[in-house]
């Protein structure tokens, strides 16, 4: 009895857990898009948050009483059945993984680099799992023919006064 009633608890378990963000069969490729003018960096965020594939937001904001340009970095994909990607704390199609980082506004624009793991890899999942447990990843690809991984990652920021940027994957802190 104790043994069944230990398999279903397991079985829930492992039935809870959320899906991922995961896209196969397509390599992914970053795209900075000027989206419209708004007043706010909330608004500019806003924006962010309705598209499942953008993973930062800019705002440039030197002139508060007027409409600034909103810049969004989004995850676009071209077919290539080599290739499995995900964004880093997004889970059941755009929602924010119970995993992921508090939201941080940064000021200036940050700086995006892009690193190869070393040696190669088992599967996807590794790679999924080191973007998502270092909190300055924000992409992860996987190449299935060679099982190497790729990520996108941020690195620093370039100092531009009335600049800011954030993250779209990230738990909202209690005072926010």
């Amino acid at each position: 009895m104790f043994f069944c009633l230990c398999l279903f608890t397991l079985l829930v378990t492992v039935l809870a857990q959320d899906e991922k963000c995961i896209f196969s069969d397509a390599k992914p490729y970053l795209e900075r898009q000027f989206v419209t003018e708004y007043k706010t960096l909330q608004l500019c965020k806003a924006e962010c948050r309705s598209l499942e594939n953008c993973f930062l937001f800019e705002h440039l904001s030197l002139k508060p009483w007027r409409e600034n340009p909103c810049y969004l970095s989004l995850v676009k994909s071209e077919p290539n059945e080599n290739f499995i990607y995900g964004i880093s704390n997004c889970v059941n199609s755009g929602q924010i993984s119970v995993n992921a980082t508090e939201c941080v506004i940064g000021g200036g624009r940050p700086i995006i680099k892009y690193k190869s793991l070393p040696g190669t890899l088992q599967d996807y999942t590794q790679c999924s799992d080191f973007c998502d447990y270092n909190d300055y990843c924000y992409i992860w690809s996987f190449n299935k023919r060679t099982n190497r991984c790729l990520v996108v990652y941020w690195t620093g920021n370039i100092l531009k006064l009335g600049q800011q940027w954030g993250i779209n994957y990230c738990k909202e802190s209690e005072s926010t």
